[in-house]
């Protein structure tokens, strides 16, 4: 989701990690690599609506869809070239993505076309979370939150504007909400968006992702391979142990108990006891995974550069 900034210091390790990408092909692993084709940019975000039914945005306006579970991808026309960096949907048929140069587009039928929705910033717009067909928020690397009530017609003017770069936000309901960004810094709203309150956090890496369980358990992660958990929204958080030092760059729970994170040199890791630890699993690849999304506990995809997209079925599992 927070593609372009970070891939300014790391697009020299990309050509790196082409050859090892472009070695996998036929070799079992516990995640499969899916062919992206007919794209190779670099691929920032996903999201499934269902097992079959997915999506992910990247490089050059990339947008790409899935029917089957991820066995071919099709190119959707975004009407842009800039840099996708998040996307999120309410339903099967109703989308949002942002990007570069406050890019916001939506589309109401599933992706056949995308219409343009204006913000009124020329900012990157990192992160979107829509609560209903209605209700959403955006954030940007210029610490403005932005905030739409009827499905992105209109994009309130900044509703807050902080000195940190904002990664990530993630709202429980239309009124309780987070922002996470540079220098651990996270954020919390109770009355959906028009005022917020600081949350240290105790990291003082960048936190690019966040997700939450309920309304009181969540967790953000990071640079040098930083987890973050708080049980109490937000107000404390606690550091928990990856075992490793890449950067981790999203994270996923499908229940309270078990979630993944991914991020540098084609790190997965697994929990199965809400955080408390983390076991790596083998991704077949030295790439950078930059998200990652399952639908249940078994089915998960997991997309990155140069338009990495891979899958399991089985949770991940040896």
């Amino acid at each position: 989701m927070i593609a372009t900034m970070k891939n300014i210091y790391l697009i020299a390790l990309l050509f790196l990690f082409i050859p090892t990408l472009q070695s996998q092909p036929g070799t079992d692993y516990c995640w499969q690599w899916q062919n992206p084709k007919p794209q190779g940019n670099n691929l920032v975000d996903v999201f499934f609506v269902d097992s079959m039914t997915g999506f992910a945005v990247g490089g050059g306006g990339t947008i790409i869809k899935t029917t089957n579970g991820g066995a071919t991808w099709d190119v959707q026309s975004s009407g842009t070239t800039n840099y996708l960096q998040a996307l999120s949907f309410v339903d099967q048929q109703t989308g949002w993505v942002v990007g570069d140069g406050g890019t916001v587009l939506k589309t109401s039928d599933a992706g056949l076309t995308w219409v343009l929705q204006p913000t009124g910033t020329n900012q990157t717009l990192s992160d979107v979370h829509f609560t209903d067909s209605q209700t959403g928020w955006a954030v940007s690397y210029n610490g403005e939150v932005f905030h739409t009530s009827n499905g992105g017609l209109a994009w309130d003017d900044p509703v807050w504007v902080t000195n940190n770069v904002l990664y990530g936000v993630y709202f429980a309901d239309n009124q309780c909400g987070w922002v996470i960004g540079a220098n651990g810094f996270s954020s919390k709203t109770i009355d959906g968006g028009m005022s917020w309150a600081g949350q240290w956090t105790g990291a003082f890496e960048e936190l690019f992702a966040l997700t939450f369980t309920d309304i009181q358990t969540g967790f953000a992660v990071g640079n040098e391979g930083e987890i973050r958990k708080t049980l109490d929204g937000g107000a404390t958080w606690q550091a928990k142990n990856s075992g490793t030092t890449e950067g981790l760059l999203d994270v996923c729970f499908t229940n309270s108990q078990t979630g993944w994170v991914v991020g540098f040199n084609g790190v997965i890791l697994k929990t199965s006891d809400s955080g408390e630890s983390w076991q790596p699993q083998v991704s077949g690849t030295s790439g950078i995974l930059n998200a990652v999304y399952f639908v249940d506990d078994q089915t998960g995809w997991a997309v990155g550069d140069p338009g990495i997209i891979l899958h399991t079925s089985d949770g991940g599992a040896t």
